[in-house]
């Protein structure tokens, strides 16, 4: 599997006063998804993935760790609480040319290619 974003733009609006939203726009997005190779199966290939996995989950516990000692300081949380609601309330992502490309060289039928294409998503928060 492999993939690449062609453009990424994050637009930040620096006024005073008022929450603007925050708009980040991805372009030209592409991504092949393929089945494994004999040799990836190896016994020296899973371990390997498997040991990765394994220092992932570590290294993501250690980080849990420190997050609940910094969350334990109670002072000022509900204005960090606050301002990070805040932002993630005011982000609005926008996706164009989206491609998604499934391959299949192995069948004995051929080469099987699926894909999707979407011109355009958009994701925000509407305000009533």
């Amino acid at each position: 599997m492999f993939g690449r974003v062609g453009r990424l733009s994050i637009k930040i609006p620096w006024k005073k006063l008022g929450w603007d939203p925050i708009i980040i726009i991805l372009e030209d997005i592409y991504i092949s998804a393929s089945q494994r190779d004999d040799g990836e199966w190896s016994s020296d290939a899973v371990e390997k993935r498997e040991f990765a996995g394994k220092k992932a989950k570590i290294a993501a516990a250690e980080l849990a760790k420190l997050s609940r000692r910094v969350c334990d300081n109670h002072a000022g949380q509900s204005f960090i609480s606050y301002i990070t609601a805040k932002i993630l309330d005011n982000i609005q992502i926008s996706i164009r040319n989206f491609h998604v490309m499934f391959l299949d060289m192995t069948g004995d039928l051929g080469h099987i290619k699926l894909g999707l294409k979407f011109s355009s998503l958009k994701i925000m928060k509407q305000i009533l």
